[in-house]
């Protein structure tokens, strides 16, 4: 059966994981499922784009309908203004970023 194990110890002390500006709450929800499935539950959100849109109560409905169970996580992250904010307590950053859908790479 397909999920996210619900009975699974998260890490104690494990990475923290920073969404910066996530667009949709679905993504929340689906960073928060791939993350209790590595064992991480930690989850900092900043300056969210829909919770001037929809509202804070019924994005958590939609990130946590998406989580397949890793609502927990959910529950638990912190909103932050700033990525300073969320990063105050971090002594190491690894950071990714998004790239242009229309890029193309060449293939040799």
């Amino acid at each position: 059966m397909a999920g996210t194990h619900k009975d699974f110890w998260p890490l104690e002390g494990g990475p923290v994981i920073i969404l910066v500006e996530p667009k949709l709450p679905e993504n929340v929800g689906m960073v928060a499922r791939a993350m209790l499935n590595c064992g991480l539950n930690e989850l900092r959100v900043v300056a969210p784009r829909w919770v001037t849109e929809q509202g804070l109560p019924l994005a958590h409905e939609k990130a946590v309908a998406v989580s397949s169970g890793a609502d927990a996580v959910i529950h638990n992250m912190k909103m932050f203004d700033t990525y300073q904010g969320a990063m105050a307590d971090i002594e190491y950053a690894v950071a990714t970023c998004p790239r242009k859908h229309d890029l193309f790479k060449e293939v040799v």
